[in-house]
């Protein structure tokens, strides 16, 4: 069954595109607001965790010998890619989240 559930994570990682979000997030002013903000926030850890997931089963892949040195690194690539805008989002979120009292 874990095993479904991280095909099923790695499967919508892979359909799913980074998302494009405004410059600005929307202040906190309730303590709704900073429960969005908190959703928003472990919304971005979840695929985080997932796009991690994939890229471990890709060096798994790689190591046994059913993926190519060329596809590896450009999938790796992809994922530092990636990697790198949802952790500048997510640490920008969690600023937001410290500047306005939310934690």
């Amino acid at each position: 069954m874990g095993r479904i559930v991280v095909m099923f994570l790695v499967l919508m990682v892979g359909c799913a595109h980074t998302p494009s979000w405004p410059a600005e997030y929307p202040s906190p002013q309730t303590q709704e607001d900073c429960m969005q903000l908190f959703r928003d926030i472990h919304n971005i850890q979840a695929l985080r965790h997932a796009a991690g997931e994939d890229m471990n089963i890709a060096t798994r892949r790689r190591r046994e010998g059913f993926m190519s040195l060329a596809r590896y690194h450009r999938k790796r690539e992809s994922w530092l890619q990636r990697e790198g805008i949802l952790r500048q989002r997510v640490t920008h979120l969690y600023d937001i989240g410290y500047e306005h009292q939310c934690f």
